[in-house]
């Protein structure tokens, strides 16, 4: 069981004010986010102080990576560089089941405003979705090609608001949809993440029908052609 935070960002995520915006959502939303050990690669060794993150920053613009130990978690920054950037990514993995949901969708959304994030989503890696292909990774080279699936907790930000339009997201049938102060529209299909694991089948049911309100050729189905043409936003990425 793994519970997987995705953030698509069109902002690069390579300055130093960005990284003190990253690190600063998990030490404001909660205690029990707070990393144990950072670094810019394997193995992560460095103490991470709350109080010092400019000594975490030390080397930042390349990839960033940490890790909590009680509740495990372990999270990575991605920036966008290169000739061909695409989106700035931020992932975080979740392995223990006691941490709140709430916290993990407070800081979602801390993220997701506070980098104006173009998609942002939450969900399980349960044996089911497992099979369906989903390995707990969203990424920026993903959805130029489509939304590889509709998840538990989504924030659909301006490109998305223009594909689908704000009051088919807002109408979407799911069990929770508010407007973030950024103008995404946050829509989480049912009360509890588990409901992937304990109810399948009513999840999927709850999924397909979210999906067909807003715009299943924005979806991936493996029921259409290699070769199918998808609706995509247009992304405008930001230095």
């Amino acid at each position: 069981m793994e519970i997987s935070i995705n953030i698509l960002s069109p902002v690069s995520l390579t300055s130093h004010k960005e990284g003190h915006d990253i690190l600063g959502c998990l030490t404001d939303v909660s205690p029990l986010l707070i990393p144990d050990k950072c670094g810019y690669g394997e193995p992560i060794r460095e103490e991470f102080d709350k109080d010092d993150i400019d000594s975490a920053l030390m080397h930042w613009g390349q990839g960033f990576l940490w890790k909590r130990s009680k509740p495990r978690l372990q999270g990575g920054v991605w920036p966008a560089i290169g000739v061909r950037p695409t989106h700035g990514w931020i992932i975080l993995r979740v392995s223990n089941r006691s941490l709140q949901e709430s916290l993990l969708v407070r800081l979602m959304e801390s993220w997701s405003t506070t980098l104006d994030a173009d998609l942002s989503t939450i969900h399980l890696r349960s044996l089911g979705e497992i099979a369906l292909g989903y390995d707990g990774l969203i990424t920026g080279h993903d959805i130029r090609k489509n939304i590889p699936r509709l998840y538990w907790a989504t924030a659909f930000g301006k490109p998305y608001l223009k594909l689908f339009g704000r009051d088919r997201l807002l109408d979407c049938p799911a069990h929770s949809i508010r407007e973030l102060s950024n103008g995404s529209i946050f829509i989480q299909l049912t009360p509890s993440i588990f409901d992937i694991e304990n109810d399948p089948d009513g999840f999927n049911k709850i999924r397909d029908v979210a999906k067909a309100h807003l715009n299943c050729n924005a979806f991936y189905s493996p029921e259409l052609p290699d070769g199918h043409v998808y609706n995509v936003p247009e992304f405008v990425m930001r230095p």
